[in-house]
């Protein structure tokens, strides 16, 4: 396998050119044929030299910002789920790429516009011959920009430069913080129909529908112990907060007592005691007007207090907030108190006269669910005593009888209905005079305000299939829809425009294209395609025989442009005091000293830096690169359109 900088004479099969002369190597095939590139004609105009590869990739750099700005705008207001997936780019990664595209578009056009400008200046004459080097070393990179332009020096490509950099650097960060994500939380207003029945007709009715109002009750008993999602079927809302009549009660707090008591004090005539500690009861009133919801409860020790409440709930149209997910409504409040009581209902009996047993029904009923007894026996001496069941107790403590020391006390707790467990109190003491009990009140009449709500969805539901059945059901109903105003409040994630970032963007954007078309300027000039490669620099730097019509010229100082030997490079007299291993930085120094030095000693002024030009060299008719003479004259001058050179 060859390597790239390996002598061709260690390439096996390669032919070292140094070991042959030049008629050698040329062979007779290749005689004859010295002017062949000079059948190339100058061909400048507007429609010859258009710079596509200049042109093309700027507008393509533009499109990607446009394209940039679209997607910003575009996912404006969308959701940021809306973008997710493994299969979707999200606005960002987008946005990265048109950055990236941008630029590598900028910088492409950019070295066609520096290379355009390089000649087109080179064209123009006058241009000093260090410029070579600092269009050079502007091009190259940021610092080499700031380095020309602070010694004065090839300022329009350093400013183009620097701009490019600009570009290049702030365009994806800027353009990135023109999208940025925010959590809102609109307030959304409109009317939505519920099935809920804002009458009483599910109550007010005579005696002989009992029966299918038990079984209505019981369905929705079996929801409500169940836990499950309380359900209006209809068009559903998310995240909707609205208020909605239906069947509730009004509740009244008749009596409150707290009484202190000593349970281990011995009866002045017993040996025997038994004491409610802990009593839930409901039930309807004897006229059907109200349910008695009546609650016993003790503190906790030997030595406490019995508080007993009572509440009546009186039937009434109330005000319910809700909250609604989809079809599922939820109480805004977990407080009865906030429901507001838009009228009572006298329920005591129908219009036909009949008694109405569905509010004594429905108290029965919750106090299967809720009553509750627990019972404390207390005994003194040796006694036996039959608990409840029928049974001989076993007791549950023993302790000494402090009025008598040889005599003992036991004490029995006897549990009834599963809400005696749920509010004892956990207070680890172990009381011989059983536990204490927390406030059930607020958990049952919040049971009966959720129990009136399923109850008031369900009649309406049953009346709306009633109403299908018979061809008549319409959502619309107002027999068993309402019309309700709801306000939305649903939290969005989406994305949104930071308008001041993405203008600061697009201005940052077209500083590195819009400077490079300043480059382009008098693009019309050149006659053929440029490009700095180092064989188009050497063979433009290079003298060759004149063109036969051609004659040698002599220059202003007396001097034929031939006394330079054919085929020497133009920059001979100014390299020559040059080490062969001079940096650019020397160079550059050497030919600004040679200057210097240089006088006219009649006027005895210093000769200023040689200038260059890109054109027909005096007397040869070739193109190539002429330097200044000693008084700065340049012999060339600029091509002919048609010419052959």
């Amino acid at each position: 396998m060859l390597e790239e900088n390996l002598p061709l004479h260690d390439q096996p099969g390669r032919t070292d050119s140094r070991r042959y002369s030049d008629t050698e190597r040329i062979g007779s095939s290749l005689r004859g044929l010295d002017n062949i590139n000079h059948n190339c004609p100058w061909q400048p105009g507007g429609s010859r030299r258009i710079l596509y590869l200049g042109y093309a990739p700027l507008l393509l750099s533009l499109a990607c910002t446009l394209l940039a700005i679209y997607v910003i705008f575009n996912s404006k207001g969308q959701l940021v789920s809306a973008w997710a997936g493994s299969n979707r780019m999200q606005p960002g990664q987008l946005l990265a790429y048109t950055s990236t595209a941008a630029n590598s578009l900028m910088m492409f056009a950019y070295v066609q516009g520096w290379v355009s400008f390089f000649w087109i200046q080179a064209l123009e004459g006058n241009m000093p011959v260090s410029n070579l080097h600092y269009n050079w070393e502007a091009a190259m990179s940021l610092w080499g920009s700031l380095k020309s332009l602070v010694r004065r020096r090839a300022r329009r490509v350093s400013v183009v430069s620097i701009l490019v950099a600009i570009t290049s650097l702030l365009r994806g960060p800027l353009i990135q913080k023109g999208s940025y994500i925010q959590t809102i939380d609109p307030k959304l207003l409109g009317t939505i129909g519920l099935q809920v029945l804002p009458n009483t007709e599910v109550w007010d009715s005579q005696s002989a529908d009992t029966p299918k109002f038990k079984q209505m009750f019981s369905d929705v008993m079996r929801e409500y112990q169940a836990r499950t999602p309380i359900h209006i079927p209809g068009r559903g809302c998310n995240d909707c907060s609205l208020s909605v009549k239906g069947f509730g009660f009004k509740y009244v707090n008749t009596f409150n007592e707290s009484d202190s008591y000593l349970y281990l004090k011995r009866p002045s005539n017993g040996t025997f005691t038994e004491s409610q500690i802990f009593f839930v009861t409901t039930h309807a009133s004897d006229d059907n007007k109200y349910i008695e919801v009546d609650i016993v409860r003790k503190t906790s020790g030997c030595d406490a207090e019995l508080i007993t409440t009572t509440h009546h709930l009186y039937p009434s149209t109330v005000m319910y907030d809700l909250f609604l997910q989809g079809q599922n409504a939820t109480f805004l409040t977990s407080d009865w108190q906030n429901d507001g009581v838009v009228q009572l209902l006298d329920l005591s009996s129908t219009k036909q006269g009949h008694e109405n047993w569905k509010l004594s029904y429905f108290g029965q009923i919750a106090n299967h669910f809720w009553g509750a007894e627990t019972v404390l026996t207390v005994a003194w001496g040796n006694i036996s005593v039959n608990d409840p069941t029928g049974t001989w107790m076993t007791w549950n403590s023993t302790i000494p009888d402090p009025d008598d020391p040889k005599g003992q006390i036991r004490t029995w707790v006897d549990y009834r209905g599963a809400t005696s467990f749920l509010y004892e109190q956990n207070s680890g003491d172990q009381s011989p005079c059983g536990p204490g009990f927390d406030d059930p009140t607020n958990d049952i009449l919040n049971g009966f305000r959720e129990l009136a709500l399923r109850l008031s969805i369900r009649e309406a539901i049953e009346k709306n299939k009633a109403a299908a059945a018979a061809g008549n059901g319409t959502e619309d109903n107002p027999a068993f829809v309402q019309k309700v105003d709801y306000t939305s409040h649903q939290l969005r994630t989406e994305y949104a425009v930071n308008i001041p970032a993405l203008a600061l963007a697009v201005v940052v954007s077209l500083l590195g294209p819009v400077s490079i078309l300043f480059l382009f300027k008098g693009w019309k000039a050149l006659g053929r395609e440029f490009s700095l490669s180092p064989f188009e620099l050497a063979n433009s730097l290079l003298l060759r025989s004149p063109l036969p019509s051609s004659s040698p010229q002599p220059n202003s100082s007396g001097d034929s442009i031939f006394e330079l030997k054919q085929g020497q490079h133009q920059l001979a007299s100014l390299l020559a005091s040059c080490s062969s291993n001079a940096s650019a930085e020397q160079v550059l120094e050497s030919i600004c000293q040679r200057a210097e030095a240089a006088s006219d000693g009649e006027n005895r002024t210093t000769t200023k830096e040689p200038v260059v030009q890109y054109g027909v060299l005096d007397g040869t008719g070739l193109l190539g690169f002429a330097i200044s003479d000693v008084i700065g004259v340049v012999h060339a001058r600029k091509p002919r359109e048609g010419e052959m050179l």
